[in-house]
């Protein structure tokens, strides 16, 4: 009789021992850790500076002030534009007089690349005062259309106050203050002096007060 040989099978193998570092993680989870992890390093990223609307870190104003004023406009002016917090730059020169402003106003824009300037002056009682003054506003004019730069041309008449020194005093200080907040929201906020239209605003003293204007549809024939 034949004797059945005997059939050694294979061993069975063991599934090996899965430990946490051979464990295969499903693809989903992956990419849901991948993108988990892009959210953290999003929210850690520095968050971006504030920057001027023409791009630059800061914005450059400049402040031109006189000897001949009775009072320091442009220490005021100064101070105005920095307690705003906006990112300014300063840039002040100081003239004899307000003859001497245009000059100084356009080399700051062509120089030191001031977006806007404050000139800054008094003028005196004099006739021939009222001269230089009509000759100065009239070189600040050229100033800005030769640079295409705006600059506020803020002049004080020594005899606004009418020999009241408490009064020029008060009258310079609201003019600057005012003036300097202008130069402001031309630069960030220009919308503001939109809102701000036909209400009378005057610097340098109490608004002016404020109407409307009637409504009434056009015709061929006009209003």
């Amino acid at each position: 009789m034949r004797r059945r040989k005997k059939t050694v099978g294979r061993p069975k193998q063991e599934p090996p021992n899965q430990t946490r570092a051979t464990q295969r993680v499903p693809r989903q989870t992956v990419k849901k850790k991948r993108v988990q992890k892009a959210r953290v390093v999003r929210a850690r990223a520095p968050p971006i500076s504030i920057r001027s609307p023409t791009g630059k870190e800061k914005v450059c104003v400049g402040v031109v002030d006189t000897m001949f004023s009775r009072g320091d406009m442009g220490t005021l002016a100064k101070a105005v534009l920095l307690k705003s917090h906006r990112p300014v730059k300063i840039v002040r020169r100081t003239v004899p007089g307000i003859k001497d402003l245009p000059v100084a106003a356009k080399k700051l824009i062509d120089e030191e690349q001031c977006e806007i300037v404050i000139t800054l002056g008094m003028v005196g009682r004099q006739p021939i005062d009222k001269t230089c003054a009509h000759e100065a506003v009239q070189g600040i004019q050229w100033a800005q259309l030769l640079t295409n730069t705006p600059i506020l041309d803020v002049m004080v008449h020594e005899d606004e106050a009418h020999g009241d020194d408490e009064k020029l005093a008060a009258i310079m200080a609201d003019r600057v203050i005012k003036h300097a907040r202008n130069a402001l929201d031309l630069l960030f906020d220009p919308k503001s002096l939109v809102r701000r239209a036909g209400t009378g605003q005057r610097q340098g003293g109490t608004n002016e007060r404020e109407f409307k204007l009637p409504q009434k549809t056009l015709d061929n024939k006009g209003i």
